[in-house]
C-alpha cells in the first residue's frame, strides 16, 4: 500500500467474479483531505468512502 491508496475493510467479502476490490486509490489532496476529515470527526475512512459510495448509487437510481 502506498500514501495514496485507502484498504476498505469489506466485512461481507463474497469471493467470485462480482468481488469488488478492497483498496482505492486517491490522488494526494483528496486523501489528505478524506483524512483531515475523519480526524476531526472521528469517523472511519472506510466507512466513509462507503457511505459516498452509497449515495452516489442512490442518487443516480441504483
Amino acid at each position: 500500500m502506498n500514501e495514496n491508496e485507502l484498504v476498505l475493510e469489506d466485512k461481507i467479502a463474497k469471493p467470485g467474479p462480482l468481488e469488488i476490490s478492497r483498496s482505492v486509490s486517491f490522488n494526494k489532496e483528496l486523501l489528505d483531505r478524506i483524512k483531515k476529515f475523519t480526524d476531526s470527526k472521528g469517523y472511519s475512512r472506510s466507512e466513509l468512502v462507503r457511505f459516498a459510495v452509497i449515495k452516489v448509487l442512490e442518487a443516480n437510481g441504483f
